[in-house]
């Protein structure tokens, strides 16, 4: 049997005793968490449902009769083989994406790009009032990552969504070797503070597009850097910047709004993993930090 939760006031005993009786009802709850933004909850039901998530603390509103969430099948096998499963969503009756974008437009902008989609099953003894007829518990069926778009229309679109197992699928071996740093700029092995070489940007002049921010104060430091903007809405974009010169930052990926004149942005430079740049931007004493071999012999020389 798969690991119950109980919600609060229940104990597993009550989900084991509403299924041994068979006469119970359940709902299936789909919890999508984007790799930017609030998760969103969505459950198959006709109406709404209130539960603890599993895993979770407070209790969150499961819509119904919003976007239908069709797939996600539960499996059981022997192994670390993934799972690789088709996703449909019916967004027919919610028409944005976290009431900011349609769900189209969102979805092809990458916004569910590596998202974690879960399906739990919660049991109570018959329908009702949340309250008057409050859900025994919950458990497991399906925990897997967006893996890439199939189809993607109007009022639906078809995802292929693959176990949380995938992680394991990566080749690498236990250790790196490479000239350039294994570290991330600002991760916790780098231990640099990224706050203190931001710079916060308002744009007074030029021509500003959805890939480029007109500044001045840009230069070839920021390549490989990222800046974090936002369209008056609350909702910080992350863009990574592909080009930088006296006149402005290029985006790799670009934005779903045109910022104006006026728009403020935060932009931090790039790392190239190399140690003179290492030396060069936070002092010799941070080599001890560098994790790369720039004495390995590229390829061209290693014959």
């Amino acid at each position: 049997m798969r690991p119950i939760t109980a919600q609060p006031g229940h104990v597993e005993a009550d989900v084991v005793d509403a299924l041994a009786s068979k006469n119970f009802v359940y709902t299936d709850c789909f919890t999508i968490t984007p790799l930017i933004g609030s998760p969103l909850y969505y459950t198959n039901a006709a109406r709404d449902v209130t539960v603890v998530p599993l895993g979770g603390l407070i209790r969150q509103t499961y819509l119904g009769g919003s976007v239908l969430v069709q797939g996600l099948r539960s499996h059981i096998k022997i192994g670390i083989e993934v799972d690789e499963q088709q996703l449909v969503l019916d967004y027919t009756n919610e028409l944005d994406f976290q009431a900011r974008l349609p769900w189209p437009k969102a979805l092809l902008l990458g916004y569910l790009d590596g998202a974690s989609i879960r399906r739990d099953r919660f049991i109570a003894g018959a329908w009702g009032d949340d309250l008057s007829y409050p859900w025994l518990g919950g458990m497991p069926m399906f925990d897997g990552i967006v893996a890439g778009l199939t189809q993607v229309g109007r009022q639906s679109a078809t995802l292929s969504v693959k176990s949380a197992i995938n992680v394991l699928d990566t080749e690498m071996p236990r250790d790196l070797y490479r000239p350039r740093c294994k570290n991330v700029w600002g991760d916790l092995n780098c231990g640099v503070d990224q706050s203190a070489f931001a710079s916060i940007v308002t744009i007074s002049s030029g021509s500003p597009t959805t890939t480029f921010l007109p500044w001045t104060g840009a230069d070839a430091n920021y390549v490989e850097g990222k800046v974090h903007i936002d369209n008056g809405d609350s909702v910080t974009r992350v863009r990574k910047i592909q080009r930088a010169d006296t006149t402005g930052l290029w985006l790799v990926y670009p934005l779903d709004f045109t910022p104006t004149i006026g728009t403020t942005f935060t932009a931090f430079p790039g790392c190239p993993g190399t140690m003179t740049r290492c030396q060069d931007f936070h002092g010799s004493s941070w080599l001890t930090r560098f994790k790369g071999f720039p004495y390995i012999p590229v390829v061209e020389s290693s014959f």
